[in-house]
């Protein structure tokens, strides 16, 4: 009965040694807890690995630089979409508008020793490419001009390229392109609006018929022959003289911009003229895009030409000069799409001999036979981007203007050891800059210099300068004007360049090539209205004032500047690739002996600046 109590007994009456051992154990199994319960909270947060997939921009690295969510870091739902955010906008800034982190393929999965991420990136995969308005022109044509491809990624600065690369086709007058994301697909719709030009272009020319003399031009050109995108050209002349066999002369050419389907440029041409034949053959490979890395062209030809020596507005003197000339010229371009420099060898050989054609009695120049064989080095440097803007050098449509500045240089020199006559270094360089400012004031400053020297002196050079600024107002009204400035120097026995001033070179209204001499500064002011646009017709104003001056060397204030005035109209149409068509009435207000009181009626095609 004692022994059946004693097993009834309460705990807290164990023996004290059966009390200290529970204690015991329960101290050691406490670290065993503690290890479990850290053990179960690391299965659910901690990272263990991230994989990335799809991502050919931006590599693992550079994207795992832009993620707050590491490995080894506790898992954040919150800071995970963060980091998505961050992810699409660093694409985005790189140009890729329709990257995105793919929900559907994301994994979160769970392992006994942590989580394991993997992130699909969709950077926007161009799935499909239509065109819409081309009725002559193929679509493969169109397509294959576009920098934009099925298959690659989208990049929002090559539509803009791609764009601009259509508007300078000549068979088109506008090209929009429009891209979409399709969720049915999951890619990327580029959608390309053109209007086309018309591209057939005849000319007749029958001028006034004379006892004497009489001459009738007829030409054909077609800058898109079936819609492939290729030109060619035929002109036909007919040339009547007294006392002389009638001569028919012909003209062909062709050019083929996309010779068997690659960015091969070629072109040909002969014509027949009265003074002789000439050909050309030339095969170049163009910087076609803002990312090409090389270029190339490559040329032989045989020309024949009259050149002309002018004296008071009258040819006092002409030469036939035949030239002979084979050129090629390779071309490095280095950086990025907006700030770059390019490097070039080029080679230059030719020969030219000159013969007289008409009395030169009057004339102190006659050029010498040369042979020349040139070898050289080009460098540039380029920092533009280009903005689109209207009615700035064309009537209405969109124009693509690169801000920014461009200069380089050219040297090159002929060695006798490789068949020259004489030794003979050439020297140019040229810069450019184009600015906005934020009152639709646009400044554009052009200058080139070319030189010839022989035994360290300038035999000829001539420098060019021009500064233009075009004021946007009102209702597509604006101001334009321009200061320019020839000059030529060197040694006069060996000049072949003639600074001249007239109806052709600046001063409406006055006899072309009217005044010669060695430099000319001339000054431009142009108001230009438009009154009416349409899907035909564009028509628009304009009121001029010309004041030009040219002079000798030393002789800067011995003559008297030149004036003149006038008003006209400006015509351009869609149809016709927004070509500007100008009918202007000048009246000359310092030209000698003219006494009428008619304005001069001039008809030209584009803007005189």
């Amino acid at each position: 009965m004692n022994e059946a109590k004693s097993h009834s007994l309460p705990r807290y009456f164990l023996p004290l040694k059966y009390q200290l051992l529970r204690k015991l154990f329960l101290l050691l199994a406490l670290p065993i807890w503690t290890n479990l319960i850290s053990f179960a909270e690391a299965k659910t947060t901690k990272i263990q690995r991230i994989v990335l997939t799809g991502n050919r921009i931006l590599t693992d690295n550079e994207i795992r630089k832009i993620m707050k969510t590491q490995v080894g870091k506790d898992f954040d739902k919150t800071e995970l979409q963060e980091d998505f955010d961050r992810i699409v906008a660093q694409f985005y800034e790189l140009g890729c508008r329709f990257a995105r982190i793919d929900k559907e393929r994301l994994l979160v999965k769970q392992f006994d020793r942590g989580l394991y991420l993997h992130i699909h990136i969709d950077e926007g995969v161009i799935g499909k490419i239509t065109v819409e308005g081309n009725h002559r022109t193929r679509t493969e044509v169109i397509v294959r001009e576009l920098i934009l491809k099925v298959g690659t990624v989208y990049f929002y600065d090559e539509e803009l390229e791609s764009e601009r690369i259509l508007r300078r086709k000549s068979y088109l007058s506008e090209a929009e392109i429009i891209s979409k994301w399709q969720p049915e697909t999951m890619q990327v719709h580029i959608h390309v609006r053109v209007n086309e030009a018309w591209t057939l272009i005849p000319t007749l020319d029958l001028p006034a018929f004379s006892k004497e003399q009489s001459s009738m031009l007829v030409r054909l050109s077609e800058s898109n022959v079936f819609g492939s995108g290729n030109g060619y050209q035929f002109r036909f002349q007919q040339i009547r003289e007294a006392q002389q066999k009638t001569r028919n002369l012909l003209s062909v050419g062709y050019q083929i911009p996309r010779t068997f389907g690659t960015h091969l440029n070629t072109i040909g041409r002969y014509t027949q003229k009265a003074e002789g034949d000439s050909w050309i053959i030339g095969l170049s490979y163009p910087l076609y895009s803002l990312k090409s890395k090389w270029g190339a062209d490559f040329s032989i030809s045989e020309s024949v030409d009259e050149l002309y020596w002018y004296k008071g507005g009258s040819p006092v003197g002409s030469f036939i000069r035949n030239r002979y000339l084979y050129s090629g010229q390779v071309i490095r371009s280095f950086g990025t799409k907006t700030n770059k420099s390019q490097i070039g060898l080029w080679t230059n050989s030719y020969t030219s001999r000159y013969h007289e054609s008409v009395s030169t009695k009057n004339i102190s120049y006659i050029p010498d036979d040369q042979r020349l064989e040139f070898v050289g080095i080009s460098m540039a440097k380029q920092n533009a981007s280009f903005i689109r803007t209207r009615h700035l050098n064309q009537m209405g449509r969109i124009e693509d203007i690169p801000l920014g500045y461009t200069y380089g240089t050219k040297i090159g020199r002929s060695l006798m050891w490789l068949g020259s006559n004489r030794s003979q270094t050439q020297l140019s360089f040229f810069a450019q800059h184009f600015h906005r400012s934020s009152y639709q004031l646009y400044l554009n400053s052009q200058s080139e210099l070319l030189s010839q020297i022989h035994n360290g002196v300038i035999e000829a050079a001539i420098l060019i300068v021009s500064f233009r600024l075009i004021k946007k107002g009102f209702y597509n009204q604006s101001l334009a004007i321009q200061l320019s400035t020839n000059s030529t120097f060197g040694s006069t026995s060996n000049r072949q360049n003639q600074v001249l001033l007239g109806g052709s070179n600046g001063l409406r209204g006055y006899p072309l090539r009217r005044f010669d001499g060695d430099n000319n500064l001339i000054l431009n002011i142009e108001s230009r209205g438009l009154y009416w646009e349409n899907d035909w017709l564009i028509l628009g104003s304009i009121i001029f004032l010309d004041v030009g001056h040219i002079w000798t060397k030393g002789n800067f204030l011995s003559s008297q500047v030149k004036r003149s005035v006038g008003a006209g109209l400006r015509l351009s149409s869609p149809k016709l690739n927004y070509r500007v068509y100008r009918l202007e009435f000048s009246y000359p207000l310092d030209l000698p002996g003219r006494q009428s009181k008619f304005p001069v009626v001039n008809y030209s095609v584009g803007h005189l600046f």
